[in-house]
């Protein structure tokens, strides 16, 4: 059956290379029909509707062959291109750094940075008191696999990269709100590691309350939501003798999590 499906797609290109574009897109077809996610089939035809004037038409095509593998440089190329053509210049900023993030930086990819900037400079320039619209964000999952999405976001994580992982997580979730993992990993960048934690705690057990203090609200900068971080920042505020920014602290504790015990005994304590 490969062999079949190889050789109906060299056919196909061979006709759509002499502009017999009707032919190939019959042949694209017979692949695509007897294996909807052929990578190849997928982009030729991609490529054919385009070359037939058809823009529109061919971007499902080149998205599913990106989606199938997002190793091929060229896969990303013709997807963006395409984006470009139909005026998608945000979402093809987005791919594009999408790209750029699996390792893609040749001149190729250089080319089309310049390509859009200079669409967006033009763009600003000749319309400078039009209303922008607005277009809704692009989902990561709308070019990736789900399990290239954890994939990448695991590699923004190990790269410290967490805006960029937590944005991949957050686009998982929107497409499949119960998945777990997605939550678990989430949960987790929003959150400090617990050696973080227990440095702070060592260093508040030692009487280091000032070091304490500006470790602690840094951090409640970067990790809002950590009930954790905010009950350290309202010890080390109470040990310092702020008894009003300690009670606001404390405060924020059994707001992010009311079944936290200890952060109403400090509240309670403090007030």
């Amino acid at each position: 059956m490969e062999d079949i499906l190889n050789e109906t797609l060299a056919k196909g290109v061979e006709l759509h290379v002499a502009g017999q574009f009707d032919l190939a897109s019959q042949l694209y077809s017979t692949v695509i029909k007897l294996k909807p996610n052929h990578a190849d089939a997928n982009h030729n035809m991609g490529l054919l509707k385009l070359d037939m004037g058809h823009d529109l038409e061919a971007l499902p095509y080149l998205q599913t062959a990106l989606q199938e593998d997002t190793s091929i440089a060229q896969f990303w190329i013709s997807y963006i291109k395409a984006l470009i053509k139909l005026d998608k210049t945000k979402e093809a900023g987005r791919i594009l750094v999408l790209a750029q993030e699996s390792g893609f930086e040749d001149e190729a990819f250089l080319e089309l940075y310049r390509k859009l900037d200079e669409i967006n400079n033009v763009s600003t320039a000749s319309k400078p008191q039009e209303k922008v619209v607005t277009q809704a964000e692009p989902n990561v999952l709308d070019t990736l696999k789900l399990d290239q999405a954890f994939k990448l976001a695991i590699k923004n994580t190990k790269e410290g990269l967490p805006e960029e992982a937590k944005r991949i997580y957050q686009d998982i979730l929107a497409k499949f709100p119960k998945n777990k993992r997605a939550q678990q990993a989430l949960d987790a960048l929003n959150k400090p590691p617990q050696k973080v934690i227990n440095q702070l705690i060592n260093l508040y057990n030692e009487g280091q309350l000032a070091v304490v203090f500006e470790q602690a609200q840094a951090l409640t900068a970067q990790y809002p939501d950590s009930f954790l971080v905010w009950n350290i920042l309202g010890a080390a505020n109470k040990g310092l003798d702020r008894v009003q920014a300690a009670s606001h602290a404390f405060k924020k504790v059994t707001e992010l999590n009311p079944t936290y015990a200890v952060g109403f005994s400090n509240l309670g304590v403090t007030l």
